[in-house]
């Protein structure tokens, strides 16, 4: 895609010219009911239980036209829920106590399970609080947990997720000697790994059932005080009280999400049922361009055919090469009323070199698996071959980064690497540092709580989404490239959730992004109708949190069915 780094300004030009002409574009009257898709049928469950241990204050469907209303009437919807259609997924499997007592009641030996489904329930109204649940001891720094910042992510909050707004991921720690090396220094091994973004009311958990060899993927959700009252402000959505104030919390596994947007397994069982489930981390391997660093740091990079080494530095220094946005530095300053992030104090957080502590976490992880009877593996012994589970699309930065900066460069190991994962439907990670390019990021970096203050409207996703720029976004893969035909945008844009190889239980399943000749008119009319659903609505493909098809690729896309 990028031989040359002038193609980017190319493509800014053709998005906004495509956009300007999709405004005048009128939806495609392509469309016929027919049950399918990702989002999930179940009959509409009341919550239950009592707020702040899995309960929620309810309301009853108001009637305006909130396609959160319009999609299922009849039904109250949690007051303390903002009405997005990730939230109408969830609700609609259920909500409170007896969703959490469907997990529970699978007795999983894992430490999300152990903790949240301990009697009686743990009465989180806080982040700390669900972080005590975890460690009712106390945490001790690098003793029994450890913690890394994220720029730029691939996971369900990968469209809120910048250097003002990271994602903090936790893992648990616990010290063993390895087998097979007397007199070496002791190793961490790790049950659990939690991944947090403001914004979402969702933290995503990984909790290792050693066991029974399994990694045990969960989403809790949560309600939360200003929802209830009808009053959230953007900062109440995006700054410290997102992580207070909690009035409810409800909890589910891999298998009950599997059918909606928000499934985990899509993309950390993306090869299909049956084989490994994996802890997905891209950058996985030195060196680390969306991670966390010190601003001290610098990177020095060897070049080919002569070329002399590259130092990029965070700060001027003699021996710099180029100067690198100060991404830790960034962040700092844009929360620099607050001490702690994600429980976590942001002094700590900025101080450490993020990428290299957390790409120790499958390692870690497979020697509780290795070890679950209480004899650790060696360090020769806890490798891939003995229990997958490393990232399966490793990115190479140090090829990214030399290919930019080094003599004679090119970009041809990320372009790879970038076609590779846009055919597998899946986000791409960034060959830059910076992602929010935009004029709003700009603003945002510059004064981020005046920018919350400014913001007119509480959805995290309307905030944030503008401060990636269309060229940025269009990388990334959040929206099609304008030259793109009609299969390339449905398996770019749909191919992660819809693969052919998801079980044929699972709704999704009926539409193959991957294999278009398998589609029926039916499908595809089913298809047509939902990539023209208002923007908000719970039926909506691509959603929201995964990209958008501007109106240019769905009339393409109609016009490409029409001739089926």
């Amino acid at each position: 895609m990028l031989t040359d780094m002038t193609q980017s300004r190319k493509r800014s030009f053709l998005v906004r010219a495509a956009r300007t002409l999709a405004s005048l574009a009128t939806p495609l009257p392509f469309a016929v009911w027919i049950t399918g898709g990702c989002a999930p049928e179940p009959a509409h469950e009341a919550p239950s239980g009592a707020a702040g241990t899995g309960g929620s204050p309810t309301e009853d469907a108001r009637p305006t036209k909130d396609p959160i209303d319009a999609a299922d009437a009849a039904s109250p919807f949690p007051r303390d829920l903002p009405r997005t259609a990730e939230m109408y997924w969830l609700t609609k499997i259920g909500w409170g106590s007896a969703q959490t007592d469907r997990v529970c009641a699978r007795g999983n030996q894992d430490p999300v399970a152990r903790a949240l489904c301990a009697k009686p329930r743990a009465p989180l109204s806080s982040f700390e609080d669900l972080l005590r649940a975890f460690w009712p001891t106390g945490r001790t720094w690098q003793e029994n947990y450890t913690a890394g910042l994220t720029f730029q992510s691939s996971a369900l909050a990968a469209r809120l997720v910048s250097v003002i707004n990271p994602a903090v991921i936790l893992t648990s720690l616990a010290q063993y000697a390895p087998g097979d090396d007397a007199g070496a220094p002791p190793e961490f091994a790790t049950d659990l790994a939690i991944s947090f973004t403001r914004g979402d009311q969702l933290v995503e958990l990984l909790g290792i059932d050693g066991q029974n060899q399994r990694l045990n993927f969960y989403l809790l959700a949560f309600g939360h005080a200003c929802r209830a009252t009808d009053n959230c402000t953007a900062t109440d959505v995006l700054g410290s009280r997102s992580e207070r104030d909690w009035t409810s919390w409800t909890l589910y596994q891999d298998e009950d999400i599997e059918d909606t947007g928000l499934s985990c397994l899509s993309c950390h069982q993306s090869e299909g049922p049956g084989n490994p489930r994996r802890f997905l981390m891209r950058e996985f391997t030195p060196f680390w361009l969306h991670w966390g660093l010190p601003s001290s740091a610098f990177l020095t990079l060897g070049c080919t055919g002569g070329a002399p080494p590259v130092v990029l530095s965070q700060s001027p220094r003699p021996d710099a090469t180029a100067i690198i946005p100060d991404l830790a530095g960034t962040f700092a300053r844009a929360h620099a009323d607050e001490t702690h992030l994600a429980g976590v104090p942001i002094e700590t957080l900025i101080a450490q070199r993020s990428g290299q502590e957390i790409s120790f976490t499958p390692r870690r992880m497979r020697a509780t698996v290795l070890g679950r009877d209480g004899s650790f593996p060696g360090r020769l012994d806890n490798n891939e071959s003995r229990f997958a589970i490393e990232e399966p699309h490793q990115m190479d930065t140090f090829g990214t980064l030399t290919g930019q900066y080094c003599q004679n460069g090119t970009m041809d190991r990320w372009n790879a690497y970038r076609n590779t994962l846009r055919r597998e439907g899946m986000p791409v990670p960034y060959y830059q540092f910076e992602i929010t390019e935009s004029e709003a990021g700009t603003k945002a970096r510059a004064d981020y709580a005046g920018f919350l203050r400014d913001a007119s409207s509480s959805d995290a996703l309307d905030i944030l989404a503008p401060l990636v720029s269309d060229d940025v976004a269009t990388v990334i893969g959040f929206v099609p490239e304008p030259e793109s035909d009609a299969p390339t945008i449905l398996r770019q844009m749909c191919g992660r959730c819809h693969t052919g190889t998801e079980s044929p239980a699972l709704k999704r399943a009926r539409f193959d992004a991957r294999n278009l000749d398998r589609l029926s008119r039916e499908a595809m009319a089913e298809a047509m109708r939902r990539v023209q659903l208002p923007q908000g609505d719970p039926g909506l493909m691509p959603p929201r949190r995964a990209g958008q098809l501007p109106a240019w690729a769905i009339e393409r896309l109609g016009s490409y069915f029409a001739s089926r």
